[in-house]
C-alpha cells in the first residue's frame, strides 16, 4: 500500500496545491508530496529531463512556461475535447451515431469521438480540464526539480493552476473523474485495461488514509486551511 509523505517545510497551502497532482503520483507510484521529490541524485534528474522532453517537449524554463500557458490559459487538451463535446450535444443520440460513423475511415478520430460521446453523461461542463490543471502542477514540480525553473516561479505557477481547480470543481470526485477521462483522451487509449488502470488509481487514493484526497477537504479557495 502507498504511504504519502508530507514534509514539514511546506505550508498547508502548498500541500493542498501539490496534492492536486496526486493522481499523477499514484500512476507513477511516487507518494512523496514535496515540490522536488526525495531523490535528488543526478541520475534521477536526468531521468526526469528525459521524461519531460519525450512526453511534453519540455527542455528548458521557457518551453515549460509556454506549455503552462497552453494548458491553463488557452484551453489545453480540454479545448479539443470540449469542441467535440459541444457539437455532439447539439444533436440527438441517433444523429450523433451517424456523425461518428462518417469517421470510420479515420480510425483515431473515430475512436476519439466514440470516447467523447460515452463520457458526456459523466462529465460536467468543465470537461477534462482537471487533466490540464494537474498536469501543469506535475510538470512544474519536475521542472523545478531538474533546474529548468526557480522554486519561486514554480510555486507561482502551481498556485495559479490550483486556484483554477478549486474555483471550477466542486469535489475531489469531480476533479478526479475529469482527470481520469482526460488521461485517456491524452493517451488515446480507450481499452478496458486503460479504464481499469485509472479506476485502480482512484481506488488507491480513496482507500489510502493519508492520501491528499483523505487529508485535505475540498474548498473553493486555495488559501482555506484544512
Amino acid at each position: 500500500m502507498m504511504k504519502f509523505n508530507y514534509p514539514p517545510q511546506h505550508t498547508s497551502q502548498q500541500m493542498r496545491a501539490i496534492g492536486l497532482a496526486c493522481l499523477h503520483d499514484v500512476l507513477l507510484e511516487d507518494a512523496n508530496q514535496t515540490l522536488f521529490g526525495c531523490d535528488d541524485s543526478e541520475e534521477y534528474k536526468n531521468h526526469w529531463r528525459t521524461q519531460l522532453q519525450r512526453d511534453w517537449k519540455v527542455t528548458c524554463g521557457s518551453s515549460l512556461i509556454e506549455l503552462k500557458n497552453w494548458l491553463i490559459e488557452q484551453g489545453g487538451y480540454n479545448a479539443a475535447f470540449s469542441a467535440r463535446a459541444r457539437f455532439l450535444n447539439t444533436i440527438d443520440s441517433k444523429r450523433q451515431l451517424s456523425y461518428i460513423d462518417t469517421y470510420k475511415q479515420e480510425q483515431e478520430e473515430y475512436q476519439v469521438l466514440q470516447f467523447v460521446k460515452r463520457s458526456l453523461p459523466e462529465l460536467t461542463h468543465m470537461g477534462i480540464k482537471a487533466w490540464d490543471i494537474a498536469t501543469c502542477i506535475h510538470l512544474f514540480r519536475r521542472g523545478a526539480f531538474v533546474g529548468y525553473i526557480s522554486e519561486e516561479k514554480a510555486w507561482e505557477c502551481i498556485f495559479e493552476a490550483a486556484d483554477l481547480a478549486f474555483s471550477c470543481f466542486l469535489s475531489w470526485r469531480e476533479f478526479a473523474l475529469s482527470f481520469l477521462y482526460g488521461r485517456q483522451f491524452w493517451k488515446k487509449e480507450f481499452t478496458v485495461n486503460s479504464i481499469l488502470d485509472i479506476y485502480c488509481c482512484w481506488k488507491t487514493l480513496l482507500t489510502t488514509n493519508d492520501s491528499p484526497v483523505n487529508t485535505f477537504y475540498w474548498h473553493n479557495k486555495l488559501n482555506v486551511i484544512g
